[in-house]
């Protein structure tokens, strides 16, 4: 155990030595977009769904793939939103910055670019979060963190930012597990957890007189729990349950095929007239792929993470295998979005290598010299493109219609709310030193701004089917 201990602990102590690169400096790759503010909030968007095998990269040197331009379009509604709050006279004599990184969906990767948002302000020699007996007196750069989507990675990134209380909002993550304030205290988010999604599935089957309905989860804090909810509430309504199916969390990863056969032997003998789905969208894509294969037909009702994918929605041939029906929340327009985003491709902003990593993916045909060699790029949550060919404008604009951003307009909005409260803010200026530790052994700021944050009227979106 001390040989373990002292292993995990030696990269804090010697990272500013002269023959180790600093610990955190493994974040650049991963960031995005940044701009200098007197306070900064740092967010968390997965541009890449997935990172290489480690058996195809070294295992510090992770490389990410698969452009996900719906995160990307995320990672943009924050930057729109902090950008219109610092015109607004909310936060008058105080402007609001950001760090923006990539996860790369991978619960390792996060982390590094969490211990980078959690530096210490008041170290200029400290590179990330460094080892403390007390925090009494930190003072990290970033105040509050919005992210991530998925729940697997929220949960990780929350242990961490709870031990300064650095408030976290996540846009997407709707785990049960996250509701337990006792070990997450630091966390909020601005959707419904999966308690109302698993409710109304169940109330639905009821309304539709169904007697049996089957249930298939991944094997994390997203499907799992989720499907133990819907069982919960379905046998509570007198609805059976005839199978109950766990698949790996990152089946889609696989090259085997075996769980999918499986899932699609164990509904091919089933009773069940409908199937609950609780796993992401990338998981999905192979159980209906699956089916489709199979010749199976049923009714399938899809969580939030699938509900309205237009990827699964154009998979070839999926009308046969019957009617899909989904559960998702109720959406806003976020205010002047369409409009930045026409302003942000026709201008190249500084310190934004998420838009530079776009546009290599997806060349603007104003600005476009030479075909791309690549073939195809599919990107999870939007359509397949073909990338030998430059992208329209309309491209990004088409995308906005169909995916869900008022969750993060939202989060940036509560955070600059409960900034004017903790700050005295009003319409001329901000009487409160920005500058505050994180925790503070009496009255600490940052404990105020997470007790407003929680008193702060949310209006979130109702949950429709």
């Amino acid at each position: 155990m001390k040989a373990i201990l002292g292993f995990l602990i030696l990269p804090m102590l010697y990272h500013n030595s002269t023959t180790l690169s600093p610990v955190c400096d493994i974040a650049d790759a991963l960031n995005g977009a940044s701009a200098k503010g007197d306070i900064i909030i740092g967010g968390l968007f997965h541009l890449h769904t997935q990172v290489e095998s480690i058996t195809n990269s070294t295992m510090l040197d992770l490389k990410c793939i698969k452009f996900d331009v719906f995160a990307f379009l995320q990672s943009q509604v924050m930057i729109h939103t902090i950008e219109m709050i610092n015109k607004s006279p909310l936060l008058p004599n105080v402007t609001l910055g950001y760090e923006i990184y990539d996860t790369c969906a991978d619960p390792t990767t996060a982390i590094k670019t969490v211990m980078r948002l959690m530096d210490d302000k008041s170290d200029s020699a400290e590179n990330c979060i460094p080892l403390k007996c007390s925090y009494t007196n930190y003072n990290s750069t970033v105040k509050a963190v919005i992210g991530e989507s998925h729940s697997e990675i929220s949960i990780v990134i929350a242990h961490l930012l709870s031990v300064p209380l650095i408030p976290q909002i996540s846009y997407e993550s709707t785990s049960e597990i996250l509701s337990q304030k006792t070990r997450f205290p630091s966390f909020l988010r601005t959707i419904p957890s999966d308690t109302y999604q698993s409710k109304a599935m169940a109330e639905l089957a009821l309304h539709l007189n169904w007697i049996s309905v089957g249930a298939i989860g991944s094997d994390d804090e997203y499907g799992k729990y989720g499907v133990e909810s819907f069982i919960d509430h379905a046998q509570e309504l007198g609805l059976c349950v005839p199978f109950k199916e766990i698949v790996p969390a990152y089946m889609f990863r696989e090259e085997s095929s075996n769980h999918q056969k499986k899932i699609a032997e164990v509904i091919k003998n089933s009773s069940a007239e409908a199937i609950v789905l609780f796993t992401k969208p990338e998981n999905v894509e192979r159980i209906i792929q699956e089916a489709i294969k199979h010749n199976l037909t049923k009714t399938w009702i899809a969580s939030d993470a699938w509900a309205i994918s237009t990827k699964i929605a154009q998979i070839k041939g999926i009308e046969t295998v019957g009617k899909i029906i989904g559960i998702t929340c109720r959406r806003q327009t976020v205010p002047g979005f369409k409009n930045y985003i026409r302003n942000l491709l026709a201008n190249d902003p500084p310190d934004s290598n998420f838009l530079r990593q776009y546009k290599e993916h997806y060349p603007p045909c104003s600005k476009k010299t030479e075909p791309n060699i690549q073939n195809s790029l599919t990107n999870t949550n939007s359509k397949t493109v073909n990338v030998s060919q430059c992208t329209d404008d309309n491209f990004l604009i088409q995308e906005i219609d169909t995916d869900i951003f008022f969750g993060v307009y939202l989060a940036i909005n509560a955070v600059a709310q409960a900034l004017a409260k903790l700050l005295r803010c009003d319409s001329t200026k901000c009487d409160r030193d920005f500058s505050f530790p994180t925790w503070e052994a009496s009255n600490s700021p940052l404990l105020f701004l997470l007790i407003t944050l929680f008193k702060l009227e949310i209006h979130v979106p109702m949950c429709d089917t």
